[in-house]
């Protein structure tokens, strides 16, 4: 029924299905829970094998740190952070994302005082359960003419580079879609 009203519509209509689309997008895009914290700052987990590794205590004659006035007017640090005085920053850095886990490891040179922190990407692992979803619209030129597609992809299950899920789409020529999806990311 959708289709056949597509398929008759004026011109006039693609740019009100467009903003449509859009606007759907839009409110799905910012309404859904990621589960990393996006607006605050969290306690970084310790992996599992370096837990067992015993700390030892060691006396520092003096470490270098980061004025706070100065560091939170480029990120914004916690108020437990900035209040404390006890607390003082020795290192920040921003990782780049990437699909597998981050390692980082801040050092400080006994003699100098002064810190470095090193990150290294880690492969992401063989298999993973990550729900990716994509929906959108697309319109163009085909050999029987004009054509507007609402489609939408499910992609729960990674193995390597490879994506599997489900498929859909329905289109102005009377013709919907669904099927199993296998793709390859570069």
């Amino acid at each position: 029924m959708i289709i056949k009203f597509l398929s008759k519509v004026k011109p006039f209509f693609l740019p009100i299905v467009i903003v449509f689309c859009g606007l759907f997008i839009c409110y799905h895009y910012f309404n859904i829970k990621v589960d990393i914290p996006t607006k605050e700052y969290t306690k970084a987990t310790i992996p599992k094998e370096i837990q067992k590794i015993p700390k030892e205590t060691i006396a520092i004659k003096s470490i270098k740190v980061y004025n706070k006035k100065d560091i939170s007017k480029k990120i914004k640090l916690p108020k437990d952070i900035t209040e404390d005085e006890e607390e003082q920053v020795i290192s920040a850095v921003k990782v780049k994302p990437h699909n597998g886990e981050t390692s980082v490891v801040t050092t400080v040179n006994m003699e100098t005082g002064e810190s470095n922190t090193i990150t290294r990407q880690e492969p992401p692992k063989l298999f993973s359960l990550k729900q990716e979803i994509e929906i959108g619209m697309r319109y163009g030129y085909t050999t029987q003419g004009k054509e507007i597609t609402i489609y939408g992809k499910y992609s729960p299950i990674r193995i390597g580079k490879f994506h599997v899920g489900v498929y859909g789409e329905v289109n102005t020529r009377n013709v919907a879609k669904i099927m199993a999806d296998i793709s390859y990311k570069f």
